[in-house]
């Protein structure tokens, strides 16, 4: 008990830094180690299978090859589009009441989307220029609707 009191971690915590200065140097000299590539699959697949918006996301939606995207003006998704995509979905009938009321409002969908770790490096910014294009709405830019065919 006596090491786990504020007490301690008050008198301890210049001799801790002392022990841990010159890790920190070799740290930022050479960053972090790089996690190995299975976990790192892992944990992507663990944070998508627990996303409902990101699940839904990659079964109705597909990358634009890189020299087209925001081109076309099929690979740019305005959000409000996004959502009631989102909203006629199966996937939104299937949610929980408190899931549903999460997500079944335009201003908190807009903020799910945001926050997700996925889908918000997508994002353009409404008034950002997409190839000489002002965008009028937040958007999703590079990703265009699967056809039915697809799906």
């Amino acid at each position: 008990k006596k090491y786990v009191g504020e007490e301690f971690k008050l008198d301890y915590r210049q001799v801790l830094f002392e022990m841990l200065l010159p890790y920190a140097k070799r740290f930022i000299e050479t960053g972090l180690p790089t996690p190995p590539q299975a976990s790192l699959d892992m944990t992507a697949a663990m944070h998508s299978a627990n996303d409902v918006l990101k699940s839904w996301f990659d079964e109705n939606f597909q990358p634009d090859p890189i020299e087209y995207r925001g081109l076309d003006k099929r690979s740019i998704i305005k959000i409000k589009d996004f959502f009631t995509m989102f909203k006629n979905s199966d996937v939104f009938d299937n949610l929980s009441k408190p899931q549903g009321q999460d997500f079944g409002l335009y201003k908190n969908f807009r903020e799910k989307v945001n926050e997700n770790v996925f889908l918000r490096c997508l994002i353009k910014k409404r008034d950002e220029y997409v190839n000489k294009s002002k965008l009028n709405s937040d958007s999703i830019v590079g990703y265009s609707q699967k056809s039915t065919d697809d799906i």
